[in-house]
């Protein structure tokens, strides 16, 4: 084993060494002369005593003489090179990857951790071969850093790496690496990141030994972040007119305490609330913020706060729409009830129409908000199976059984409720109203409920029991005083499922008749135009759902955002239409959908959250994450790269300049030792 010294200047110091030496050779102490009448047993004493001391003397210079051998060696550090056994071969493979994810826009001491990673990679390959080949691999994984460059080619791909939105875990990265080596042994690899301790979730389980891979570490100086993590509505009926609450969720990945945070809130392009709010170090908080609209549309939404230097979390972008007209579909048997007609056909906000069920045309489901299903004696497979597709897409139904049920429970089972048990025909009335529930939010007033005991409720005269078994989604809206439920919601993803146990006519319920029939009724119908989702968070895989009307016909779909457009494809999942995007679009931010150059519709888009962290493994956990045994993964500190004379030589040496500090200390306790105990 060679042995190098990174500092050789330091051997100079050996020559100092040679002061203590001529000051024991010329002992500068003197001597005071007593006479002694009798010298014969002074002379013996003093004889044996002066030897001694030499001795003593002389182990105590030779001691000290190493201490100072030892630190002057330390200063020199002395270092062997890791893999001097292994001789690389003429065109050796060094495979990168830069972690160029949003968290490496945080600082230290040298700047921001991308550049400085890219600095530090760049080092490296300039100090190897010319005749070595280079991979490059980002969390873009692009196809173009698939094939092996040379140094040039490398240097200059290098230099045009930009931050990214995509974040990798470290097991991604591996499989990612090994594929493009494709078999190629005695690889190098060199990790950059900042290592997230998520980005160690997917840990590779074990590094190929034919490999050696160095992890460079590059930890940010301020460990600070403010991120607005989500958005969402209490309640899931927008109206017009009416005070709305959007709930926010933001964390502070930081350890300080921050107070008065302005969050604002524009729609559209126009500030429509703003707050202030304080959070405790490491934790997250829920604030609120209140605002109205005034008419129909679509409203493009952001949430801003202020932070730096992490700063792609501070805007949170979500859309939604409130539409001018909702779709109502009534399905009668034999006979309609005409309630329903003489309740919405007046309303210019509503589309109201009724069809029989042996006329029923299938292809006007699609197009509806809310289907009532009244009182149907027999459902047809064709009919069920079409209703359970419309749940699935989010479709809201109204289910009225009928005295003379037969399959019922067909369509039951289908859509996974509980289905109808015994009829009972005793006289009942509604003892209890569920006005915990959000489907009864601003419904009532507090005077109504604090007078909920005088109130004159519906009485129901024949009715049919439920389950009373827990089942998921399921909720009682609405109770007889017996305890059996009379209005029963399952929600079902975005879909709203409504059950009334009692048929409406007159011999069963007078329900219709009363004052309570007309607001649950429209609740109904609000609940099923509920906003369609959010928000979306960008990925690889990215799907933009479609209504079914923005999907009908054929046409050219553009989604742009006024500065990028992306022409995409629209595809199926089940009867569920969706414009394919991949990995096209990069940047968050709110996106119109086109449709032969006319606007249908709109998207927000957000980046994935999970870079918001500022928690990072330490040095020490990465040795015990990849194994302290393991010979062919070396874990490469900040400290090392800048004392090195080049970064290859920190990559490469083996230092061991702590063992000379610690042979120096442990000679020292020696020499203590001797000095004091030695008379």
């Amino acid at each position: 084993m060679n042995i190098s010294f990174l500092y050789p200047q330091f051997l100079w110091a050996f020559t100092l060494l040679s002061i203590p030496i001529i000051i024991h050779l010329f002992n500068f102490r003197k001597y005071k002369e007593l006479y002694f009448p009798n010298t014969l047993f002074l002379k013996h004493i003093k004889e044996q005593s002066k030897s001694a001391n030499n001795l003593k003397n002389l182990l105590l210079l030779f001691l000290r003489l190493l201490i100072f051998s030892l630190l002057i060696l330390a200063f020199t550090m002395p270092y062997s090179k890791r893999n001097e056994e292994q001789k690389e071969s003429a065109s050796a493979l060094h495979a990168f990857y830069i972690d160029n994810s949003f968290s490496m826009n945080a600082s230290n001491e040298n700047g921001r951790l991308l550049e400085e990673a890219k600095k530090q990679a760049a080092a490296i390959v300039t100090n190897l071969p010319n005749s070595d080949y280079f991979m490059l691999t980002t969390n873009d994984f692009e196809g173009k850093h698939r094939r092996h460059l040379a140094k040039k080619e490398f240097l200059e791909e290098l230099e045009i790496i930009e931050e990214s939105p995509s974040s990798k875990k470290l097991n991604e990265v591996y499989i990612r690496q090994q594929a493009d080596i494709a078999g190629a042994t005695g690889t190098s690899l060199y990790w950059l990141s900042d290592f997230q301790k998520n980005s160690l979730a997917g840990k590779p389980k074990q590094i190929d030994s034919s490999l050696t891979l160095y992890l460079l570490p590059l930890v940010p100086v301020i460990k600070n972040n403010l991120s607005v993590d989500s958005c969402w509505f209490e309640s899931p009926v927008r109206k017009i007119a009416s005070p709305e609450e959007i709930k926010i969720k933001i964390s502070n990945h930081g350890d300080k305490d921050l107070n008065n945070i302005p969050v604002k809130l524009s729609i559209n392009g126009e500030q429509k609330a703003f707050s202030n709010f304080s959070i405790k170090a490491n934790a997250s908080l829920i604030t609120t913020l209140t605002y109205s609209v005034f008419k129909a549309g679509t409203f493009n939404a952001s949430i801003d706060i202020e932070d730096h230097p992490i700063i792609f979390d501070n805007q949170f972008y979500f859309s939604y729409e409130i539409r001018e007209q909702t779709k109502i579909l009534q399905i009668f048997d034999k006979t309609e009830n005409p309630s329903f007609f003489n309740l919405f056909k007046r309303d210019s906000l509503l589309i109201f129409e009724k069809q029989s069920v042996n006329q029923l045309n299938y292809s006007d489901l699609k197009e509806q908000d809310l289907i009532v299903l009244d009182e149907i004696e027999v459902y047809s497979s064709g009919l069920i199976q079409e209703i359970q597709k419309f749940s699935a897409k989010g479709g809201s139904i109204l289910i009225i059984p009928s005295k003379k049920a037969k399959n019922g429970n067909d369509l039951f089972t289908a859509l996974s409720i509980d289905p109808l048990m015994n009829s009972d025909s005793t006289s009942s009335r509604v003892d209890n109203i569920n006005y915990a529930s959000d489907f009864f939010q601003n419904v009532f007033t507090k005077q109504e409920l604090q007078a909920n005991e005088k109130m004159n409720l519906p009485s129901v005269y024949y009715h049919y029991k439920t389950n009373s078994a827990y089942l998921s989604g399921k909720e009682i809206l609405i109770n007889l005083i017996n305890n059996d439920p009379l209005l029963l919601r399952y929600k079902r993803n975005a879909s709203n499922i409504f059950v009334i146990t009692a048929p409406l006519d007159k011999n069963s319920t007078n329900f219709l008749q009363h004052a309570i029939c007309v607001p649950v009724l429209y609740r109904m119908v609000l609940t099923s135009i509920s906003s369609d989702r959010l928000f979306q968070t960008l990925s690889s895989n990215l799907q933009i759902p479609l209504s079914q009307k923005e999907s009908k016909g054929t046409g050219q779909y553009i989604v742009g955002n006024g500065k990028e457009e992306y022409a995409l494809n629209i595809s199926k999942a089940g009867d569920q239409p969706f414009l394919y995007a991949g990995n096209q679009i990069k940047k968050a931010g709110i996106y119109n959908i086109f449709k032969d150059k006319v606007l249908v519709g709109s998207t927000a888009l957000n980046y994935n959250r999970s870079e918001s962290s500022m928690t990072f493994v330490s040095s020490d956990n990465l040795k015990k994450t990849f194994g302290d045994e393991a010979k062919n993964i070396h874990i490469i500190e900040q400290r090392e790269m800048k004392s090195s004379a080049s970064a290859l030589d920190a990559l490469n040496k083996k230092e061991y300049w702590k063992y000379f500090v610690i042979a120096a200390l442990i000679v020292l306790g020696v020499e203590v030792a001797v000095y004091r105990f030695w008379k």
